[in-house]
């Protein structure tokens, strides 16, 4: 038995320097290499690739062209006429919608229309055109570069998002793993009192002090508190497990399970001590959350959560997705001026072309339809705002109201705790005596464990209740 005990201790026990794990130091590994927090960087790079992508609609390009022609004479039927033409331009166009050339071009031999022969050394012309109703500002292009720089908010939320998650996770697994690691302490404590208790028993049974059915109640009782040790022993491991999901070190790779020694002690030191654990860091309730605290949390929530970013995002996107419908709408008109010179033999020098070109739609279902989908989405993100709004107010009254919950059930608790322990070292003593039985001591310290389990669940409690009002808040 002896040997067994030994084992499972080796197994969960600390190094003898090791300290305990705080959150903080938890939090802070986690933060620095979980693989989720490392891509919200490649997240925020991927919106403006998106934007750069965007912004190439609008980049300067450099036009060349030659060409030859042999073609049919219009006015001689049966022969041939034959033209050269070349140009070298460089192309401009604005977010806003006016387009600029700039170049040269040269155009000889019997040029087809609608070109035009230029003299022997070419003509040096600029052509600007702009949208004056349609197009004007808003237009597809630049409605999808202003959508991908939108984006960036909702690449930012999303990271947000991505990190209060991970971190209010490991947060609450730490915690888990604490409460875990502290009840199995507790459990080793009453099965290493079982075990003396046994051998005693033992003793005094073989003296004649006892009868042997106190044998039979030692030995039952030791190996209900050996199962009830190996459960606990699960639990730790399965906690372990689930803080390890969140444990990486530098290099991306998941770390070994953390040990059951690392943990601080959800009881009061002196209980600690009890535990035969006097040096480990024992962890008290969480902070009360008055009503200042929960105003500033809800007013936190309402200005940094990232699920009202993303809200803000969407309304941005409908938003242009509105404008451009509604200038859609406009009749289009378009101006274009080009203005130049022609050199060399044969030229005419200063030539220029000005229209106007008006086109009126007599239909506009298509904008019409986007126009009223965009204001159908508007109305729906307002609601959906609402709601998300009260949502999110909810979880930091509740997490609020659990934290202060616990504070209420603390004192109480810990007080029954302590009569419990009063009573099972009163009932030993009585044992020891000869004024009580065997079945009461066991009885009394079934009562203090689990008047200590109850007590390390508030503890915990409260802790979980003070993490997810740190996220709730947005600042976790």
């Amino acid at each position: 038995m002896k040997k067994w005990i030994l084992l499972l201790s080796l197994l969960f026990a600390r190094p003898v320097l090791a300290e305990s794990w705080s959150l903080d130091t938890v939090l802070r590994q986690v933060e620095s290499n979980h693989p989720k927090l490392r891509t919200i960087g490649l997240i925020e790079q991927l919106a403006e690739a998106k934007v750069t992508e965007k912004e190439g609609a609008f980049d300067p390009s450099l036009l060349l062209s030659t060409e030859q022609y042999r073609y049919q004479s219009p006015t001689d039927p049966g022969k041939a006429k034959l033209a050269d033409e070349q140009l070298a331009a460089v192309q401009i166009q604005d977010v806003s919608g006016w387009k600029l050339i700039s170049g040269y071009r040269r155009n000889q031999g019997q040029v087809k229309s609608p070109d035009s022969l230029t003299g022997q050394s070419g003509e040096f012309f600029v052509e600007f055109k702009m949208p004056l109703l349609r197009g004007l500002g808003v237009n597809e292009k630049q409605t999808a570069l202003e959508q991908a720089r939108a984006a960036r908010l909702q690449a930012q939320a999303t990271g947000r998002l991505l990190r209060l998650q991970t971190m209010l996770g490991a947060a609450l697994a730490y915690w888990d793993w604490s409460a875990a690691c502290t009840e199995w302490v507790l459990l080793q404590r009453n099965l290493e009192l079982a075990s003396q208790r046994a051998i005693q028993v033992e003793q005094r049974v073989q003296a004649g002090d006892l009868p042997r059915v106190d044998r039979l109640e030692a030995q039952q009782e030791l190996q209900r508190r050996q199962e009830a040790l190996a459960k606990g022993e699960r639990n730790v491991q399965k906690a372990a497990l689930k803080l390890n999901l969140y444990l990486w070190n530098s290099q991306g790779q998941a770390q070994a399970l953390p040990q059951a020694g690392l943990a601080p002690l959800l009881l009061p030191a002196e209980d600690a001590g009890q535990a035969k654990e006097p040096s480990r860091t024992t962890v008290a309730v969480a902070s009360r959350a008055d009503g200042a605290e929960l105003s500033q949390a809800e007013l936190q929530a309402l200005q940094s959560r990232p699920e009202l970013v993303e809200i803000q995002f969407q309304k941005e996107m409908v938003e242009l997705d509105r404008r451009l419908a509604e200038n859609d709408r406009l009749p289009a008109l378009d101006l274009s001026v080009s203005p130049g010179l022609d050199t060399g033999p044969k030229s005419i020098g200063l030539t220029y072309k000005i229209g106007l070109q008006l086109t009126i739609p007599l239909a506009t279902r298509s904008a019409d339809g986007r126009l009223q989908a965009a204001r159908l989405k508007s109305d729906k993100l307002d609601l959906d705002q609402v709601q998300e709004i009260q949502r999110i107010l909810t979880e930091v009254r509740d997490a609020a109201s659990m934290l202060n919950t616990s504070h209420g059930r603390l004192a109480p608790a810990l007080e029954s705790y302590k009569l419990a322990r009063q009573l099972e070292e009163a009932e030993r003593l009585k044992f020891s005596l000869g004024d009580s039985t065997l079945f009461l001591v066991n009885q009394r310290e079934r009562a203090t464990l689990a008047e200590a389990q109850k007590l390390i669940e508030i503890l915990a409690d409260s802790h979980r209740a003070r993490a997810t009002l740190s996220a709730a808040a947005g600042r976790l």
